[in-house]
């Protein structure tokens, strides 16, 4: 994004990667942009003429930004490089960014003993650990939503499977960062000068964070459908991680006596996982979210009407419908006047989808030591038909679509139910 010959561009590292930093601050002052302030997480360039320039990025003290460092000792040190030939740029965690003009290709050694190693290594794990603390608490929440519960709804809202991105997307790319670290760690002085990771990854970040625009969209949508209950969950959520973020924070900069400063950032971090938390809990926690409970005079896929019954009155139905662009669900329970219809449909157009929701319903019910067995019908071939031990409920299930078919252990004409089933929902 560049305004009135300034630019601002999504830039995320870390200290290990002061090497591919350099790399990239260079082949953008090439290209005509001059580095003017820094962040971990964007840069703003202002325009030049396109030049070769040199950088180096010296560490002065502990990597942090809420360290004080001695000024008269600070000014002699920038003095010193000034009288080398370069040209005090920026101050980013202590880091002293530098540079100089030259007419050649001839590199610029930086010299190792100012590879503070150990130093680089810890603030690194422990960005990444801050950094992805939050998503492990949503990725957890997606694997009890996908692999705990009855059935895969997730795939059956938008936002959810934006969510689901979002979290793996972030995940992955900060674990490359953490194998990488690691790899600093082993040999500092062979990690890759290459800009290459660093480019990826600030596009994926800029991808990322246009996702949690739509995740925050979505979820100040959802507001109204929260209730007070799920907001107390998430208030007293958010308040405990983030004390014990707050806490490691403190133990790490336990000699820092700048209490002022640890106190803002301690509240960033509370604020952050607290926005993060209540997304999350907008996502997840979905139960009253496009439920209808007066009646609903849209056709739906399979009702009282087609069993020749009506409603008793407007109060017996309840119905509550979820759709994204992989899969649909509808559950549906209505009182007649000569029976009870009560279904849950599940559709998808991807088989894969169709195959893990029944999986992980049958799974859910085997844990509840609750057996289905499949039985004959004069269905087609293709649908396959289970009932459970009580013969209460039962499950029709092709390659798209399942439905279970709830309390139907009164309808005498079982086969007849089935076929009428069938006709609404699988012959389409």
């Amino acid at each position: 994004m560049g305004i009135n010959n300034k630019k601002v561009v999504v830039l995320d590292f870390y200290a290990y990667e002061i090497s591919s930093l350099i790399c990239y601050l260079e082949e953008m002052a090439k290209k005509g942009w001059l580095l003017e302030s820094i962040s971990n997480m964007y840069a703003k360039f202002k325009k030049i003429e396109p030049r070769n320039i040199k950088y180096t990025i010296d560490i002065i003290g502990k990597i942090s930004t809420y360290e004080e460092l001695d000024k008269e000792s600070l000014k002699e040190y920038r003095d010193k490089k000034e009288n080398e030939g370069w040209k005090f740029l920026y101050d980013y965690k202590n880091m002293q960014i530098f540079y100089s003009e030259y007419n050649n290709e001839d590199f610029v050694e930086i010299s190792e003993e100012k590879w503070k190693v150990k130093e680089i290594f810890k603030n690194s794990i422990f960005e990444l650990f801050i950094r992805m603390l939050p998503m492990l608490f949503l990725a957890f929440n997606h694997y009890i939503s996908i692999f705990r519960s009855d059935g895969i709804d997730i795939f059956t809202e938008n936002d959810r499977i934006l969510g689901l991105l979002f979290v793996i997307v972030y995940l992955l790319i900060h674990l490359v960062d953490l194998v990488r670290v690691f790899k600093f760690k082993v040999s500092p002085y062979k990690i890759s000068t290459s800009s290459i990771w660093i480019k990826f990854k600030s596009i994926g970040m800029a991808l990322i964070f246009l996702m949690l625009f739509i995740y925050v969209i979505a979820s100040i949508i959802k507001f109204n459908s929260i209730d007070n209950r799920i907001g107390i969950t998430v208030i007293l959520s958010f308040i405990f991680i983030g004390a014990i973020i707050a806490f490691i924070y403190y133990l790490a900069n336990i000699n820092n006596k700048n209490i002022k400063k640890n106190t803002t950032i301690a509240s960033l971090l509370i604020l952050i996982v607290s926005i993060v938390l209540i997304i999350n809990n907008f996502i997840v926690d979905n139960d009253s979210n496009n439920t209808n409970n007066s009646v609903d005079r849209k056709e739906h896929a399979l009702s009282l009407n087609d069993f020749n019954d009506e409603l008793i009155s407007d109060k017996d139905l309840f119905i509550d419908e979820s759709s994204s662009f992989l899969a649909s669900k509808i559950f549906y329970n209505a009182y007649g006047k000569n029976m009870q219809l009560s279904y849950e449909l599940f559709e998808s157009d991807y088989e894969w989808i169709t195959k893990l929701n029944f999986n992980r319903v049958m799974k859910w019910f085997e844990n509840q030591d609750i057996k289905y067995n499949e039985i004959e019908t004069n269905l087609p071939e293709d649908i396959k038909v289970l009932v459970n031990e009580k013969g209460s409920n039962y499950f029709l299930v092709s390659s798209k679509k399942m439905i279970e078919l709830i309390g139907v252990e009164d309808i005498k004409d079982k086969e007849d139910f089935f076929n009428t089933v069938y006709e609404k929902i699988f012959s389409l």
